[in-house]
């Protein structure tokens, strides 16, 4: 899979598992930490995301307007992440630009030993 093997890498979605669809643009995993956090960041260099439906990404039943060309799904998976992570007293924040694509970033607390 790729990043273990060579972490530069970028998966495309064909060859990481949890993604289904079709997925035109590369996407970058990366993961880092410091002394009180870890960070999970995915990102692609796609369409973005237009700034106003953005503010609005996490909420339930929420979708872009089929510009993309994917009109698929019940507008909940980023709502269920966005759960998931806060759960985990977690945060996880989109950022994306038009024509240039869309970074989300997880910020977990790190464990105590």
């Amino acid at each position: 899979m790729c990043g273990r093997q060579n972490p530069d890498e970028p998966c495309r979605g064909s060859r990481v598992p949890a993604l289904t669809g079709h997925i035109d643009a590369p996407v970058r995993i990366a993961g880092e930490a410091d002394a009180e956090h870890v960070y999970l960041t995915v990102a692609d260099h796609g369409s973005g995301i237009d700034p106003a439906f953005l503010a609005t990404l996490f909420e339930p039943f929420t979708q872009a307007d089929g510009r993309t060309g994917r009109e698929t799904g019940l507008g909940l998976g980023l709502h269920i992440v966005r759960g998931l992570v806060e759960a985990m007293h977690g945060t996880i924040e989109a950022r994306s630009r038009l024509g240039q694509g869309s970074e989300f970033i997880v910020r977990l607390r790190r464990a105590t030993s």
